[in-house]
């Protein structure tokens, strides 16, 4: 019988999704689990599990934060994950990246602008807290050249 098991072989598991490697990220990717032999050969154990019931679990795990640097550069930290999980991702491109001002750009393009029931009244609270925002920074250079600690979220 093809695929039979002998007594004693060797079983690793395995959960992995069931869209092709270059589509993984697609919206509706289901999973499946189960047991494979040393071979790599289907063992006839095998569980199929779907996106709604994998991926609120995946994303609690994750622990995702999103965060800036002090060069500018917004990125997502996943903060629940191995190390060599967190780097295959950034590798991947799956744990995205992007400056403020690709960020702002995108935010003001007329394009984006046309979809907002109050374009002006958006842009003002935009412009709001971009002018906090570069005040926190001028208080952080100010400290730093009097050689103070940077201020914290309570200054």
């Amino acid at each position: 019988m093809a695929g039979a098991m002998q007594a004693g072989s060797e079983l690793n598991p395995y959960f992995e999704s069931t869209e092709p490697e270059a589509s993984v990220a697609s919206d509706g990717a289901d999973y499946a689990s189960g047991l494979r032999s040393a071979q790599g050969d289907e063992t006839g154990v095998r569980f199929a599990h779907s996106a709604a019931s994998v991926e609120p679990i995946l994303l609690a795990r994750a622990r995702l934060k999103l965060m800036l640097d002090p060069e500018g550069l917004i990125y997502v930290e996943a903060m629940g994950l191995a190390d060599d999980v967190v780097a295959a991702g950034k590798r991947s491109g799956h744990l995205p990246q992007a400056s403020v001002c690709d960020l702002v750009s995108r935010a003001v393009a007329a394009d984006n602008l046309v979809l907002e029931e109050a374009p002006l009244e958006a842009l003002a609270s935009l412009q709001s807290q971009l002018n906090g925002a570069l005040a926190m920074v001028g208080a952080a250079i100010a400290n730093l050249k009097n050689d103070k600690q940077p201020p914290t979220e309570a200054s």
